[in-house]
């Protein structure tokens, strides 16, 4: 990584898992420049940020006043990032509570210098997920096979959060006009990339479950993202996904 790539991290009530998360990112990437974007956490998230900001000085706060969501807290910081980084490279998507390990950061930036959107995916040989149960397994299998047979779209991982994406690419996705709320960003956001003709690479990655806190899916999310394939015309497949 770059002074010209950031690490975003969305988080709602994280603080137990950034004490852990931040040092590890910065251990494996020392130069990485970290914008950890808050939902009004309760637990103390944004006080736990600041403070690791003392020793850390490549972090940075967005802070939300209000719960807003997953999928907004990505489009304002990438928003932000794109408006304010005349130079930005990339941005790389990952989760806070640990379930995305740092070890894999420095391959997926290395795979963004052939390609313009790489995915950690759980779904192709040599990946696969650690500490779920069976019927969590299940629906997300099951939930990438679905939306693959709906949209079209010739990748395994499509409901993957841990992305790294050419900023040039984000550019010209029309993130504003991204009106979702939840997981169902993940494949928004792949959709509109794909039929902007970008190239796609699939890392394969363990996705571990979460070290601490409680997850973040409910029936909602998951309502919202079965039903977003749907509202898009089957892609027209090219040649790039490798």
């Amino acid at each position: 990584m770059t002074k010209n790539d950031f690490i975003v991290i969305p988080t709602f009530n994280e603080a137990k898992t950034l004490g852990s998360l931040i040092p590890r990112i910065a251990q494996t990437i020392p130069e990485a420049r970290i914008m950890v974007v808050d939902d009004a956490s309760p637990d103390g998230t944004q006080d736990k940020v600041r403070e690791l900001m003392l020793s850390h000085p490549n972090l940075e706060l967005y802070p939300h006043n209000q719960k807003a969501g997953f999928a907004k807290a990505y489009i304002d910081a990438m928003s932000l990032l794109l408006a304010r980084e005349s130079d930005l490279r990339s941005v790389t998507m990952m989760d806070a509570d640990m379930s995305h390990d740092p070890r894999y950061l420095p391959e997926l930036q290395r795979l963004l210098e052939t390609h313009d959107f790489v995915i950690g995916s759980r779904y192709v040989a040599g990946g696969g997920v650690s500490g779920w149960e069976w019927w969590r397994r299940l629906l997300s299998a099951g939930g990438n096979i679905y939306t693959r047979m709906v949209s079209g779209l010739p990748i395994h991982d499509i409901t993957a959060g841990f992305n790294c994406i050419r900023a040039e690419l984000l550019r010209n996705l029309d993130l504003g006009s991204m009106d979702v709320k939840g997981y169902a960003f993940q494949f928004l956001l792949k959709y509109r990339a794909y039929c902007a003709g970008a190239s796609f690479s699939e890392l394969p990655i363990v996705f571990k479950n979460r070290e601490e806190g409680e997850s973040k899916m409910h029936g909602g999310i998951i309502l919202e993202a079965l039903k977003m394939p749907w509202r898009y015309p089957r892609v027209q497949k090219h040649p790039a996904v490798r």
